[in-house]
């Protein structure tokens, strides 16, 4: 009879391991350390991300996805949300982003050809 409250104890811990793997993590500072004052070809932007002020970072932080066609190589910057290409972005991002995805690709904001 013992193994029957161990097998319990041991769900339990699962369940509670399922749970905390599915939560949202909230960053505990600016992802964004530096942005860069130039906007980006958007044939080298593959995808983007948008992070609201919250508690612990008081800017909004634009995350974009960059794929060099050359080297194959990706690589994370951080655009400064006053730039028109951040804007831009943002206007997107508000307009197509009605599911709370957590990235958005950018040919979801071209226009159709």
């Amino acid at each position: 009879m013992a193994f029957l409250p161990r097998a319990l104890c041991l769900v339990l811990v699962a369940v509670v391991c399922i749970q905390l793997s599915n939560a949202t993590v909230i960053p505990v500072r600016c992802e964004c350390l530096s942005t860069s004052s130039r906007p980006y070809p958007l044939k080298l932007i593959k995808e983007f991300s948008i992070t609201p002020p919250h508690s612990h970072c008081k800017d909004t932080e634009i995350i974009l996805t960059l794929h060099n066609p050359d080297t194959g190589k990706i690589d994370m910057r951080c655009l400064s949300p006053d730039l028109h290409q951040a804007k831009k972005l943002e206007m997107c991002w508000n307009r197509k982003n009605k599911d709370n995805k957590k990235r958005l690709k950018i040919s979801e904001c071209l226009p159709r050809k």
